[in-house]
């Protein structure tokens, strides 16, 4: 289900308490509507796919796609990201989730986001629901941490559905 009513918010999971931690929201800086989201995880680091629909201020479906490093803020200006600490996008409260934009995906009405590893190779898979517009695939090598995708190939799809 696409998210196009205000901005994408992510809230950690307690195991100890079983409960979501709704004080420890992460707003995402995504822009537009958002249609899926995926996770993955490279040792120690945390990561988020997300799947664009289309932009909901001037109803464009040519949107990007976004890849985030997922962490938590240890100040205002930093923050730790498994082994590596850096500098936040915006201010944020110590102890409050934090996301880093790492990578943006040209696409087209994405209404689905896989992600899986096959050897030594991470692919993103976006589908999108255009009668003419492919499913993208890009991939990454697996052990990079942080990955950077490229573009790796196309495949024909009419109006995909996750």
């Amino acid at each position: 289900n696409a998210n196009c009513f205000g901005p994408t918010v992510l809230y950690p999971w307690m195991p100890a308490s079983a409960l979501i931690a709704t004080h420890l929201k992460t707003s995402l800086p995504t822009p537009w509507c958002q249609s899926g989201i995926d996770t993955f995880n490279i040792g120690s680091s945390s990561y988020l796919v997300v799947s664009s629909y289309a932009d909901t201020e001037n109803g464009s479906r040519f949107v990007d796609s976004f890849l985030f490093r997922l962490g938590l803020a240890h100040n205002a200006t930093h923050g730790n990201f498994g082994d590596d600490f850096l500098l936040l996008d915006n201010p944020h409260t110590p102890g409050q989730g934090a996301a880093v934009l790492l990578q943006s995906f040209p696409t087209r009405s994405a209404v689905s986001v896989k992600h899986f590893v096959v050897g030594q190779s991470r692919f993103v898979v976006f589908a999108s629901a255009e009668e003419d517009e492919p499913t993208r695939v890009y991939s990454a090598n697996a052990n990079s941490n942080p990955p950077h995708f490229i573009h790796h190939q196309d495949l024909e799809t009419h109006r995909a559905t996750s």
